[in-house]
């Protein structure tokens, strides 16, 4: 080919002019970049100056408690400091802040008996010292990093030789009674290793049962009707209607986990264990919301049985509380059908992360595991994902978000009065018609006897769950559930005064009565195992419970029979501030063990004997 030399100059101007845009690109790019470098720096300078001005706020506050406590001690009004100081110190050991402070054993018992009246001493400095080495008593403040820091004393304990604070209660604590020193332990460091402990002391325990529960799990499928999967797996999907049709069955082959929810939140991965690996990509016409195919699936989610498969899920750290709570639900086929009918999503972000994990687990492969991101998107401002949290806290949380999301915000400012308690459950079911009340929420009345006029002032309160207290137990006792109930609900004289709505006397206690007079189809019981600081501890004692839990001594005559069989149960093993939590509950007519990615069946029926028992689910018969 000939190429003149306009050509060459023709050619020379176009890679100039290509070479100045590169640049005026390139330079574009770096203007912005600095301008996003600017915003991102101006945005974490703004909110390090919000922390800032949180913190002065804080001390601010706790410098003004203590000034204002030290002012009734000159005076010599002792009673007003001690009321004021033990509700200020319940109010910040309530608030969900890292637990990472110590404070000395014996200084926390005196403290406590302070607080409570039996000791009448101020307690002295705080001393700290008596836990640690000789060589670290001089240092002000100090790190824990590791359980067995060789900073502390050998053989130092956890509620027998220290308790653990969260930082706006030791400052509180600290600058009312001075002392110290400052003692901090890196709790996700000590968490992680009895996390990895446990690990691999159980990574061979159950690898034989789990290939077995899969291929029980698959013969089960090929050689019987299905109902447990919406779809058998290796089924072809018919997508012109709104079923499915088996054809064949084999143990390479698994219908793809549909990506159910398009929300960057909420984050479902899957996998799969002890079976051969399969393509995992999704096709796009899976997950477009206006293709045809993407509707009849979504069909089928709403014309099968929903009893789920057995399905673990992965503890990258600190889930086993939310994990332990989620099987217990999943378990329960009746809540899991009713959210599955809920259409109406828009703006219940909890509804739909728990309906978008029913589907999950529909499609997921009996026997593997799947990891959940649900606990980020739910309690991202509720519960610190770093930190070991309570799985009552979770359930409540959880079962409470769903119903406001369903029928809106409750209004706690006016109370009504009702004559009896069918018109007060009524009038709750009219203002919450929704699932949780449905099958969770019952109603018990508080029945007050006035001293003067000799009659009875009754309150109608809905609950979703009964809280039984242990303090009245000691050493290692066998507490049975029937006696927490009987102790719960008998008549109790109550030193507080109250107004009686009736003759206006204002008695100076009361003779309470509580009755259930609304029973829930399924009653969740939570035994109280832990207590609050200044005596910061776990009650350890075993706990008894039956199969089969017969309340109608505790109900409202009106109420002819009250008898639950065992559905679910969730177990705490370990300390307070470093334990686990497994669940056990029914499904397929049989009893499982979930412990989090490791499930088997229960053979040995312990979830009869379990002496861990925190929270219990029952079914009504």
């Amino acid at each position: 080919m000939f190429i003149c030399c306009k050509t060459k100059i023709k050619k020379s101007k176009q890679a100039i002019n290509k070479d100045s845009e590169v640049r005026q690109f390139s330079k574009k790019n770096e203007e912005q970049q600095v301008k996003e470098e600017k915003q991102d720096q101006d945005s974490y300078q703004e909110q390090k100056l919000k922390e800032q001005n949180k913190s002065e706020e804080s001390n601010q506050e706790i410098n003004n408690l203590v000034n204002q406590i030290k002012a009734y001690r000159e005076q010599g009004q002792f009673k007003e400091s001690i009321d004021v100081e033990k509700e200020y110190v319940n109010g910040l050991l309530s608030e969900d802040l890292p637990i990472i402070y110590f404070i000395e054993y014996r200084w926390a018992l005196h403290y406590t008996g302070f607080l409570q009246g039996k000791k009448k001493v101020i307690p002295k400095e705080i001393n700290n010292n008596k836990i640690l080495i000789d060589e670290h008593k001089i240092n002000d403040t100090i790190n824990i990093i590791i359980d067995n820091d060789p900073q502390l004393l050998p053989g130092i304990q956890p509620e027998k030789h220290y308790s653990l604070l969260n930082e706006r209660a030791w400052k509180f604590i600290h600058t009312l009674y001075g002392g110290g020193p400052t003692i901090t332990i890196d709790l996700d460091n000590v968490k992680m290793q009895i996390h990895q402990n446990r690990i691999q002391e159980r990574q061979h325990q159950v690898i034989e049962d789990k290939q077995q529960l899969i291929v029980q799990s698959l013969e089960q499928i090929n050689n019987e009707p299905n109902y447990v999967l919406p779809m058998p797996i290796g089924s072809q999907i018919d997508l012109n209607n709104d079923a499915a049709t088996a054809t064949h069955i084999t143990t390479t082959t698994a219908i793809l986990p549909l990506k159910i929810s398009t929300d960057s939140h909420i984050n479902f991965k899957y996998s799969s264990k002890n079976i051969d690996d399969f393509d995992k990509t999704t096709p796009s016409y899976l997950t477009d919301k206006n293709s045809t195919v993407q509707t009849n699936i979504q069909k089928i989610y709403m014309t099968i049985p929903v009893e789920l498969p057995i399905v673990g899920f992965y503890n990258p750290k600190y889930y086993c509380y939310m994990n332990a709570a989620l099987q217990c639900l999943l378990s329960i086929s009746k809540f899991n059908q009713k959210i599955l009918k809920i259409q109406k999503l828009e703006n219940r972000q909890c509804t739909k992360a728990y309906q978008s994990l029913i589907k999950l687990i529909q499609v997921t492969i009996p026997g593997s595991s799947i990891t959940t991101d649900l606990l980020m998107y739910i309690c991202q401002n509720k519960f610190k994902v770093t930190q070991q949290q309570d799985s009552h806290e979770f359930l409540l949380l959880l079962l409470s978000q769903i119903q406001e999301e369903l029928v809106g915000k409750k209004n706690t400012g006016k109370k009504e009065f009702f004559h009896s308690a069918i018109e007060a459950w009524e009038f709750y079911k009219g203002k919450n018609a929704d699932v949780i009340t449905e099958l969770f929420v019952g109603q018990v009345s508080n029945k007050n006897y006035c001293l003067k006029c000799k009659r009875i002032s009754e309150v109608y309160d809905p609950i979703l769950d009964i809280n039984l207290p242990l303090q009245n137990y000691s050493g290692a006792e066998e507490i049975k559930l029937n006696e927490c109930l009987y102790s719960y609900f008998k008549e109790e004289q109550i030193q507080d005064e109250w107004i009686c709505n009736i003759c206006q006397h204002q008695n100076k206690y009361l003779i309470r009565k509580i009755l259930v007079t609304q029973k829930p189809q399924f009653l969740i019981i939570h035994l109280k195992r832990f207590t609050q600081f200044p005596r910061n501890q776990k009650i350890q004692n075993d706990i008894s419970y039956p199969e089969v839990l017969n309340i109608q001594q505790f109900c409202d005559e009106n109420i002819i029979k009250a008898q639950y069989r065992l559905k679910g149960l969730i177990s705490h093993q370990g300390q307070l501030n470093s334990g686990h939590y497994k669940a056990y509950a029914k499904r397929q007519n049989e009893w499982y063990e979930f412990d989090d990615d490791i499930v088997t069946k229960d053979k040995k029926d312990r979830h009869l004997s379990d002496k861990g028992a925190y929270i219990i689910f029952y079914e009504e018969i």
